[in-house]
């Protein structure tokens, strides 16, 4: 806050910021409902997109290529024999 001569003035940049920001987009919103078609053109052809989009994606949680295995990977220290790995897996 600054006193500017008796008068408390309020200094918030963040509101400067959000004023400017609400003037554009009523500025924006006032440009698209002068235009009602081509909104509804661009709506009809985003909506077209968005399937066209989501046939072509693959929405399997597991993917064709899984053969049911499970690998798992283990290490033990230097010099450890054959038994006592195949002990470990068991």
């Amino acid at each position: 806050m600054m006193e500017d001569g008796g008068a408390v003035v309020d200094f918030d940049p963040q509101a400067g910021a959000m004023q400017g920001a609400e003037v554009h987009y009523s500025r924006l919103l006032r440009k698209l409902l002068n235009r009602p078609n081509r909104v509804g053109i661009v709506l009809i052809i985003s909506l077209i997109v968005t399937g066209v989009v989501l046939s072509n994606t693959p929405t399997a949680f597991i993917p064709n290529e899984d053969q049911g295995q499970i690998r798992g990977y283990f290490t033990l220290s230097e010099g450890a024999s054959l038994e006592r790995s195949m002990a470990s897996m068991d």
